[in-house]
């Protein structure tokens, strides 16, 4: 059969187009899934939501794809797609009515960069005009009905286990005495907590919250539902569950769900501006730093993920979304933004790491660093001046306690304080042999 060819969209108009599927109904769950794709114009209207729903999801592995029917009005088309992205199309479809969908994977031609450049600038209106977005964690695994089941109930009681006990505890009491039934509960109890627990630990460490996008996706949107398999829970209910957890004990877990939860209650103070193309979350430059460990498939998406949550986005006009710069090009062009127009940035082709020349001044050592946890903001940091010669007497040194946005980087003792007059920028720097590791801009 043919493959599905694509039918340019207009940029010419004064409004945003896009495409949508329609996502047929069956009440058959074995059934091939089909849609139907149309063309949308997105109205600049930022007051009024869309009909249409967005999905939020892990592409997955391009290793043995799915296969879905697209339907147009003349033939039936072919059209691949990965097994996560089949199994949630899978769990979306309505038994009796159409879905109508935006679905990145099949809205955007993936092959056209022109066309993806266009669409992913607009990714946070995508998201923020849509009536909700669906967040697909993936199938039914590892217990993750009962991780929902157990993120309900703390969010509704914040101490379910403790309330659990004293309501066994009143039950023993009024009934008649019978050894060991207190005991019993209670490790009953605890038992089903601890497993609760566990189940909500392997949800937290999937795939989808490691994923660079997500971050813009459900920031954006109006509304948020998380579904893993059949279970489903609202975003609301999610923060409240995940705040009321005793912090993970595994720091990498702990910095991205707490990053996270944490960038999903900034945006829900930013109703305002739901619909527009940027979220003015934080700068460009924070944002990158703050997220540089979540994963993207496509390295330039380390940045552009972020360029619809930037409050800068006019001036860090060198960095918005271009898929026809490669990303050498594109984190090298991020170094001389960091540092200077006029400092030397090298960066490897696909390397995530940089080298870095450019004129600085050394303030000072640090000799105090608060440990914010991810779930802050800010962390504070005692700086000590660079001690100068003794002919010149202690009355030219200082002491100096500075408030920075908090990173996940581990800022130490004696890490060093540099100030670079090209940006006007604070950086801190750790000695590393003949170089030094930048640790904060």
């Amino acid at each position: 059969m043919a493959p599905f060819v694509y039918t340019p969209l207009p940029t010419d108009t004064s409004h945003l187009n896009l495409r949508l599927i329609k996502l047929q109904p069956s009440n058959d769950r074995s059934a091939q899934i089909r849609c139907k794709i149309i063309d949308y114009p997105l109205v600049p209207d930022r007051s009024v939501s869309h009909l249409y729903e967005c999905l939020s999801y892990v592409w997955g592995t391009s290793e043995d794809p799915s296969v879905i029917k697209i339907e147009t009005a003349q033939n039936t088309f072919d059209f691949e797609v990965t097994q996560n992205l089949y199994a949630a199309l899978i769990q979306l479809r309505d038994p009796f009515f159409e879905r109508i969908l935006w679905v990145d994977a099949v809205c955007i031609n993936q092959d056209d960069d022109r066309e993806k450049t266009h669409q992913v600038a607009a990714m946070a209106r995508i998201y923020g005009l849509a009536s909700r977005v669906v967040a697909w964690l993936g199938e039914e695994a590892d217990e993750s009905a009962l991780a929902f089941q157990e993120l309900k109930s703390i969010a509704q009681h914040q101490q379910p286990q403790h309330q659990l006990v004293e309501l066994a505890d009143k039950a023993w009491h009024e009934a008649p005495p019978i050894d060991n039934v207190e005991t019993n509960l209670s490790e009953s109890i605890n038992n089903n907590h601890a497993r609760g627990i566990l189940a909500v630990d392997a949800v937290l460490n999937r795939a989808y919250f490691r994923r660079m996008w997500i971050l813009q996706e459900v920031t954006a949107a109006r509304s948020v539902v998380y579904k893993c398999g059949q279970a489903e829970m609202q975003s609301s209910t999610f923060i409240s569950g995940v705040e009321g957890l005793s912090r993970p004990t595994d720091w990498e877990l702990r910095n991205r769900i707490g990053a996270f939860t944490m960038i999903l209650k900034l945006s829900a103070y930013r109703e305002n501006v739901k619909g527009q193309a940027h979220l003015n979350i934080d700068t460009l430059l924070h944002l990158v730093q703050r997220f540089h460990t979540y994963e993207a498939t496509d390295l330039r998406d380390k940045i552009y993920a972020l360029w619809g949550l930037s409050s800068d986005s006019k001036m860090m006009r060198n960095l918005q979304p271009d898929y026809g710069k490669p990303w050498k090009d594109l984190f090298e062009e991020l170094g001389r933004t960091m540092f200077g127009a006029e400092a030397f940035s090298l960066a490897a082709p696909g390397s995530q790491t940089m080298l870095v020349r450019s004129i600085s001044c050394a303030l000072g050592k640090v000799r105090f660093s608060s440990h914010p946890d991810a779930w802050a903001t800010e962390q504070t940091l005692a700086i000590e001046s660079m001690r100068v010669s003794v002919q010149l007497g202690e009355k030219y040194n200082w002491n100096q306690d500075i408030t920075i946005k908090a990173l996940t980087g581990n800022i130490q003792e004696d890490d060093i304080a540099f100030f670079i007059p090209l940006v006007r920028r604070l950086v801190i720097a750790r000695p590393c042999n003949c170089y030094f590791r930048v640790l904060s801009v």
